[in-house]
C-alpha cells in the first residue's frame, strides 16, 4: 500500500501501521544522519587542519557545528 496514494482503491493505513511507517521513517534518517556526520569527519580529516567553507550549504554547517560542539551556533551568511 502506497501511504500519499489518493485513490478510491487504495485503503488507508491502520495506526499501527502508520506509526510503523513513521518509525521505519526516523530510522533511516537517523542513519543518513550518521553516515553523513561520518563523511564529514573523514573529509575533515584529509583536509587537513583548515575547516571547510560551508556557508553556501546551511544544512551542512548545521551539521559542520553539531559535529565541534553542541553549543556552537552555524555562522550566518544573512546581513542586516
Amino acid at each position: 500500500v502506497i501511504p500519499y496514494a489518493h485513490s478510491p482503491s487504495v485503503r488507508k493505513l491502520s495506526k499501527i501501521a502508520t506509526l510503523l511507517l513513521a518509525k521505519n521513517y526516523i530510522l533511516m534518517q537517523q542513519n543518513a544522519l550518521e553516515e553523513l556526520r561520518r563523511l564529514l569527519a573523514y573529509i575533515q580529516s584529509t583536509t587537513g587542519a583548515a575547516p571547510l567553507d560551508l556557508g553556501a550549504f546551511p544544512a551542512a554547517a548545521k551539521l559542520q557545528a553539531l559535529l565541534q560542539g553542541p553549543h556552537n551556533e552555524p555562522p550566518t551568511s544573512s546581513s542586516s
